[in-house]
């Protein structure tokens, strides 16, 4: 969830219990979204978030941050109710930012037209449409309260490389339902995680490789609608061809991993010193690649920071032969 911030920008001039009044509505936007909707994803802000200047008539001009720390004088009952809504707020300007994301280029058409909007919000949709436009890249809205006026549409569209990009807006509660539908449409039909393993490895276009391992693994596992939709379940892997975009760069494991989750949300790392010094977990985490060559695949997903399922991967370029993330194993837990 992606704040847009404008409407905050005259917070300090309101009396205040509206003051009061509008800080908690983004809060309570944000804890009645549904666990299945935003189950990882915090409320993001803009990184320049706790600067902006909230009354530009004191001197100096008083900055969010500053407001959110020393609140007015007021009502004793007031205050105590601000200082509440000003915790959960100022807890958030230290990050996720939403300007961290890819930005599309700025000549992008953006429909319903925004080119009258303030750049604030040009900004945020371009960032919003940029990280939707990532293959598993995990959901993230727009949150304009319905006191905003800058952004009103609940959605908001764009073209880019012959995709159709869409980012939700959120105003108030009964909007969730709306993009929870959304988010639940898919053209195509899972029956199992191998159905899900197969068509990620399709749509990848050679990045990926499934393993016969993984989906041998991906059949034992009898717990996947327990843990995960197969929506989400496609996130993780489609997500994967970020991880070899950034092992492709140059980067390597843990910072590809890094780049892995600020897209995908999805968890992603290597195993522990003590793990790997045990022969046994080694042996669990070894699979053979086409060319007979066996690997210990390290770095491994975690949908949704759960103990289980596991998706363990490795990324692979042998000399005259373009590089290929190799799926090991998906499925339970590997012993530790």
């Amino acid at each position: 969830m992606a704040l847009n911030h404008s409407y905050l920008r005259a917070i300090a001039s309101l009396p205040l219990d509206q003051a009061v009044a509008r800080l908690g509505s983004l809060r309570r936007l944000r804890e009645r979204a549904p666990s299945q909707l935003f189950r990882t994803d915090p409320c993001q802000v803009h990184r320049g978030f706790g600067a902006i200047i909230v009354d530009p008539k004191s001197s100096p001009p008083l900055t969010l941050i500053d407001w959110l720390t020393n609140p007015p004088d007021g009502d004793k009952s007031l205050i105590i109710r601000f200082r509440q809504e000003a915790a959960w707020l100022l807890a958030h300007t230290r990050g996720p930012f939403w300007n961290d994301l890819p930005l599309l280029h700025e000549a992008l058409q953006i429909e319903p037209e925004v080119a009258s909007a303030d750049p604030h919000v040009q900004e945020l949709l371009r960032h919003l449409l940029g990280h939707v436009s990532n293959l598993g890249a995990a959901p993230l809205c727009a949150v304009s309260p319905d006191d905003t006026t800058n952004l009103t549409q609940p959605e908001y569209r764009s073209q880019f490389n012959g995709r159709q990009l869409c980012v939700s807006n959120l105003r108030h509660v009964d909007d969730f339902a709306r993009v929870q539908d959304r988010q639940g449409e898919h053209s195509v039909s899972f029956s199992c995680a191998a159905d899900v393993l197969r068509y990620a490895e399709t749509e990848s276009q050679g990045a990926l490789k499934v393993l016969p391992s993984a989906f041998d693994s991906a059949h034992r596992f009898p717990r996947w609608e327990q843990r995960l939709t197969w929506i989400e379940l496609l996130r993780c892997l489609i997500g994967l061809v970020h991880f070899k975009a950034a092992r492709d760069d140059g980067l390597n494991d843990k910072e590809a991993m890094d780049r892995y989750n600020r897209i995908t949300g999805v968890e992603a790392t290597e195993e522990s010193r003590f793990t790997m010094a045990k022969q046994a977990c080694k042996e669990a985490r070894t699979f053979t690649l086409p060319d007979g060559r066996a690997v210990v695949f390290e770095p491994h997903a975690k949908p949704l920071n759960r103990k289980e399922p596991r998706i363990h991967f490795y990324w692979d370029r042998q000399p005259g032969q373009a590089s290929v993330v190799f799926i090991g194993h998906c499925g339970e837990h590997l012993p530790t």
